[in-house]
C-alpha cells in the first residue's frame, strides 16, 4: 500500500515516512495542498489550497483515498 503524508514540518514528515516504510508502507511525501493534490493524481493548480479544498478535490474526484488530517 502507498501512502501519501501531508506535512509541513520536514523532520516531522520524515519522522512519519521512516515510521510508515519501516511497517512496510510505500511513502510519497507533500508539503502543502497543491502538492497533495498532484501527488495523489488528480490534478493541481499553483495557488494555495487549504486543508478542506483538498479534501473535497480529492474525495469528489471519486477516487478510493483515504485522508487522515493529524495535528
Amino acid at each position: 500500500m502507498r501512502i501519501l503524508v501531508v506535512e509541513v514540518q520536514a523532520r516531522m514528515a520524515g519522522l512519519i515516512a521512516r515510521g510508515l516504510e519501516e511497517t512496510g508502507y510505500s511513502v510519497d511525501l507533500a508539503d502543502t495542498g497543491p502538492d497533495a493534490v498532484i501527488h495523489s493524481g488528480l490534478g493541481g493548480d499553483s495557488g494555495r489550497l487549504e486543508w478542506m479544498e483538498t479534501l473535497r478535490r480529492t474525495r469528489g474526484a471519486g477516487e478510493n483515498l483515504t485522508l487522515v488530517p493529524v495535528e
